[in-house]
């Protein structure tokens, strides 16, 4: 047992800077049998929407695409079980005893730096690879036609993978009947998330009353707006906080759309203030971070002081959600014969309850996971306000064209949001290169086929959505942010093989922001719209500029350092 831990820790020691895969022509064939046989070179992170001349990316930090290294992956074929090659067979690194590959994690960022670390080994191993670390083997899949073989294992009622942190902690409280359907399993999720579906998912049928269940988010946001307008009057243009007011716009936004505008009048009922439940979400993310390196069991185990904060965190985050939700669902139950009361103050439980009759412990259960999880919106607001401000000439072609579609002195709403297709794009490119979720993980209960590779029952896989948003198979230019490639070619040729439809995306399908299969997001077409007003609104009222930030991995993808945002307010606003 000693000998081998002191053999890998002089091997790291022998280990040199940080270095990262660059593949020549001829070795691309040979790393498969031979992962040994890599050019190293010091790694250099440049941020991707760092401006450069013709609006080019820098040949020297373009990766090569994992597509280069496919020719020797079997193709998927679910029906012939037999010609499938064995688990062992997957591409893997080479490792130590006992600790695996958890060295070359360390010395690539360790957690944080997953993103990196993965896509950097796709590069080298192809799309699909399994890797070992500190005794924990996770499968790696980056095609598209890979997910949709994990699609097709999922079953009936998926089972979704949760942080060991959060099992534990709902395994012995009874929260999990609160907490929505993202931590509800087999038929009781199935329950709640059928209605969910024929609700919410149904583009048309939310198309026609999007307006209605907006309406008051639309009220909200301008109030926010001319919050920000008498903040950054005094301060030469600086927003402070800029990230609490960010998650406060995306919790306080997600609730007026959820429970609609009776969540003013409830909230004032429970007595919180809104940094309550920031504070609360912010200690859940962050002593959860530490846990993925820490057990979270041994944690648990001898109640740690990350474990006791962490416990108390979700409790009161989770607490204050049932609460703020059970109220409005009741309202909306009490209320929905009235003519007077419509989505404009039930919002999404109004159409839950009036559309598929659910009842109030539904619905409660329903608005709770959507509340209870807020970080996702939060980290998309600060990717788009980190984008736009790093990009003035994106700016200027979101003002044009609301100009265009709404006037010079109306205000954007969501009547509008069909005709502003740049401002659809723009959010496209930004959850493009910055998902807030950079790897889906499934665990698959049946022994399944994906790749061409027999995979065993219970294995984790992680869909890394991060390596095929920026695979230049997929997307032309992958680390160059531009929105136009989301735009229709106008010399669209379908008699060409080789005709893509979008000017810079070559398989559509690649783009997962908001997951795939039976687990994908319930809410994104309204999470979607909220974001374009966001997005719109603001620029409609300010020129934004923004400080360099590097990405990092915190369980979700995150800015390396707190987001600095000026906010110039244009001559003739809305």
């Amino acid at each position: 047992m000693r000998k081998p831990l002191e053999k890998a820790a002089k091997a790291l020691l022998r280990y040199p800077k940080t270095k990262r895969c660059v593949q020549t022509r001829d070795q691309s064939l040979a790393i498969q049998s031979n992962p040994r046989s890599l050019l190293l070179e010091p790694l250099q992170v440049e941020c991707p929407f760092k401006l450069r001349p013709q609006n080019q990316v820098d040949p020297k930090k373009k990766l090569p695409s994992v597509e280069e290294n496919k020719s020797s992956v079997p193709k998927s074929d679910a029906g012939a079980a037999e010609s499938c090659q064995p688990f062992s067979s997957v591409p893997s690194p080479p490792g130590l005893p006992l600790v695996g590959c958890l060295f070359d994690f360390i010395k690539s960022g360790g957690g944080s730096q997953l993103h990196e670390h993965s896509r950097q080994r796709h590069c080298q191993l192809g799309p699909i690879y399994k890797e070992n670390i500190a005794g924990q083997e996770v499968l790696y899949v980056s095609d598209p036609s890979f997910y949709a073989d994990v699609t097709r294992y999922e079953g009936n009622f998926p089972a979704s993978f949760k942080p060991d942190a959060f099992k534990l902690y709902h395994s012995e409280t009874d929260s999990v009947r609160n907490d929505g359907v993202f931590f509800k399993e087999d038929e009781d999720w199935w329950a709640l998330r059928k209605p969910l579906n024929d609700t919410m998912l149904k583009r048309l049928n939310c198309n026609k009353t999007l307006p209605l269940v907006m309406s008051s988010f639309e009220q909200y946001l301008t109030e926010v707006l001319q919050k920000w307008e008498g903040i950054v009057k005094s301060r030469s243009g600086n927003l402070p906080n800029v990230e609490t007011e960010l998650f406060e716009l995306g919790f306080a936004g997600a609730a007026r759309v959820v429970l609609g505008n009776q969540f003013v009048t409830n909230w004032g009922r429970l007595n919180k203030d809104l940094s309550f439940v920031l504070h609360a979400a912010e200690n859940v993310t962050k002593e959860n971070c530490k846990m993925l390196a820490f057990p979270a069991s041994v944690a648990k185990k001898f109640r740690t002081k990350t474990w006791k904060n962490f416990e108390k965190s979700m409790a009161e985050l989770v607490q204050t959600c049932k609460d703020i939700s059970e109220l409005c669902a009741i309202d909306v139950v009490k209320n929905s014969s009235n003519p007077d009361f419509g989505y404009h103050e039930g919002g999404i439980l109004y159409r839950l309850h009036t559309e598929a009759n659910l009842p109030v412990k539904s619905m409660t259960d329903a608005a709770c996971g959507f509340l209870a999880t807020p970080d996702p919106i939060s980290t998309t607001l600060k990717w788009i306000f980190f984008c736009l401000g790093r990009h003035p000439k994106v700016q200027e072609q979101i003002y044009q064209e609301i100009q265009q579609v709404c006037g010079p002195k109306t205000p954007v709403t969501s009547f509008h949001l069909e005709d502003l297709k740049f401002v659809k794009m723009t959010l496209k490119e930004v959850m493009r290169l910055y998902p807030s979720a950079p790897f889906l993980a499934r665990n698959l209960q049946e022994e399944s086929i994906i790749g061409g590779y027999k995979i065993p029952a219970k294995q984790i896989v992680a869909l890394s959505l991060y390596t095929s948003h920026r695979d230049a198979k997929y997307f032309r230019d992958p680390l160059l942010f531009w929105p136009e490639r989301w735009s229709r070619k106008a010399d669209d040729n379908s008699s060409s093989p080789n005709n893509h439809k979008l000017a810079g995306v070559m398989e559509p399908s690649a783009f997962r922001p908001f997951g795939f299969g039976k687990r994908s997001c319930v809410g994104k077409i309204f999470a979607e719209a909220t974001m374009q007003l966001i997005i719109a609104r603001t620029v409609q009222q300010f020129r934004l500029h923004s400080e360099e930030v590097q990405p990092v991995m915190k369980t979700l993808l995150l800015p390396d350092r707190p987001l600095t945002v000026n906010l110039e307010k244009r001559d003739t606003p809305a």
